[in-house]
């Protein structure tokens, strides 16, 4: 019996502590005021480092600068070699045109002028080389005699025998008749040269009357 009320007196014992314990468990807890923050703690032990990231995009291109100075100009080069000299040209008239031409009894044709009643003999000979812009700004002499003997500048007058000329376009007519226009005789075989000269080579200061100077003034050969 006392067994029996000493085992019930300890589980009472041991259900009034479990209800302290469960009293005290559900009693609220108070919570204390904020302690102070505690000292930084010491630094980390550094990571190791990252893989390098994925190249970026390439940027847009830039705008063109502005044009740099000019630079000094270089040093001259040294002169070339001088070139061979070109052989000797022939004599010439470039553009100068020298007609000789022989009238036999043939070629004259006997007229009488009708306003005078003068008698001459004439003949004209053709050439392309006096055109209107010759006539107009250009010179035309014409001689007679020959090479060996040497030429006389037109008109001429020996003997009471004249001897004269007239130029048109495209045309020289020489013509011989008697100082008093009196009818006369063929004159037979006369020699004749005519020197064309074009306006842009007529030369000021040469007497065209002396053919001596024309030709040495536009260097003829004869």
């Amino acid at each position: 019996m006392k067994k029996t009320i000493k085992t019930i007196s300890m589980v009472f014992a041991g259900l009034a502590l479990t209800m302290g314990l469960t009293l005290t468990s559900c009693k609220k807890e108070v919570v204390g005021p904020t302690g102070a923050q505690g000292e930084q703690g010491v630094q980390g032990v550094k990571g190791d480092k990252g893989d390098t990231g994925a190249t970026g995009a390439t940027g847009a291109t830039g705008a063109t600068g502005a044009t740099g100075a000019t630079g000094a100009t270089g040093a001259t080069g040294a002169n070339g070699t001088n070139g061979t000299n070109g052989t000797n040209g022939t004599n010439g008239v470039a553009n100068i045109s020298t007609i000789k031409f022989t009238c036999s009894n043939a070629n004259w044709t006997e007229f009488q002028d009708p306003d005078d009643g003068n008698w001459s003999w004439e003949y004209t000979h053709t050439t392309n080389s006096i055109s209107q812009n010759v006539l107009e700004k250009g010179a035309v002499m014409v001689f007679t005699g020959s090479d060996a003997d040497g030429w006389i500048a037109m008109p001429y007058s020996v003997a009471g025998v004249q001897t004269a000329y007239v130029v048109k376009s495209g045309k020289l007519m020489v013509y011989v008749q008697l100082a008093d226009g009196t009818q006369f005789a063929n004159p037979g075989g006369v020699d004749f040269k005519a020197v064309i000269i074009p306006p842009a080579l007529v030369k000021p200061g040469v007497k065209m009357t002396d053919y001596a100077q024309v030709k040495a003034a536009y260097r003829l050969v004869d």
